[in-house]
């Protein structure tokens, strides 16, 4: 809904899904009950086709939840397998020939749902080595292709790409790799590339297709935030406050390390030829200066 703001809101006990219109007055609130997790709650809602999604994943207990966007009232709700409280945004597939997709990705796997009616339409079951990983990073899709991102702060790494159509008709692991993908950020697909920069400052190319490594470069410093592509360009926020661009493409190129002086946590947002960017006490805007 254009006309309001979905928020998840959190007590230190309970977490709550809240919707306020555009003068920050309230307009309805549900609670969702009991919260744990040693790093708290962090998970960010889906608003689709008059609903709010949440993946409600805490620490022993774990649902998808689908609220009406205009009165916050339950819809459906699909619990999940429990691990460690993971915090990945679920988003919407949108095929060609094909409803959509509500993909939720956790500990417990990737999983398609019916947006509308909350049915599994498949799932793909994340098989770990030594000991199940957080999903931190949200997933993404291009061309066949879904990548998703799992670890954990001791510093084990699990990064799959799952083709959505195997020969079977089934969901099939393509390729993955345990090593120097992110743990928290996010990563970032274009054309045949895939793109990330991880938690300790590595940024890095891949062809989507076949995970073959393109380049990697140190860039430097902690991220916690995930890159955003605009105007060919990738713009990673450590969080330092240092903003790197270097161009999208086979070469890595960097084109500028501006330092913003404070720290940056939260992934940017791009909107209207214009970045924006949540630092610890300011909210930066940055584009061409306006006629």
């Amino acid at each position: 809904d254009g006309r309001r703001v979905y928020a998840l809101v959190w007590d230190g006990a309970g977490v709550a899904l809240a919707a306020y219109d555009f003068e920050g007055e309230p307009v309805w609130r549900r609670d969702l009950g009991a919260f744990s997790s040693e790093h708290g709650a962090g998970a960010s809602p889906v608003v689709y086709g008059g609903k709010v999604f949440l993946a409600d994943d805490a620490d022993g207990q774990s649902a998808l939840v689908a609220l009406d966007a205009a009165t916050g009232k339950p819809v459906w709700q699909d619990s999940r397998a429990a691990f460690a409280a993971c915090y990945s945004t679920p988003f919407l597939l949108e095929r060609q020939g094909r409803p959509a997709d509500l993909v939720v990705v956790s500990t417990a796997g990737i999983t398609g749902y019916d947006p509308e009616a909350g049915s599994r339409r498949w799932h793909w079951a994340w098989p770990f080595g030594r000991k199940p990983l957080r999903t931190v990073g949200s997933p993404i899709y291009s061309d066949g292709l879904l990548f998703a991102t799992s670890g954990d702060g001791g510093g084990d790494r699990h990064m799959v790409a799952v083709r959505l159509e195997g020969p079977d008709g089934k969901p099939q692991l393509a390729w993955e790799s345990k090593r120097g993908f992110p743990y928290v950020p996010t990563m970032l697909a274009s054309s045949e590339y895939l793109y990330w920069v991880n938690d300790g400052g590595i940024a890095a190319c891949h062809l989507a297709r076949t995970g073959d490594s393109v380049w990697i470069e140190r860039l430097g410093g902690n991220f916690a935030a995930s890159p955003v592509l605009a105007g060919g360009k990738i713009y990673a926020a450590g969080e330092d406050g240092d903003v790197y661009v270097f161009r999208a493409g086979p070469k890595f190129e960097l084109l500028a390390r501006n330092p913003l002086g404070e720290v940056v946590r939260a992934t940017p947002a791009v909107a209207r030829g214009r970045l924006f960017i949540r630092g610890l006490n300011h909210l930066f805007c940055i584009g061409a200066p306006a006629r």
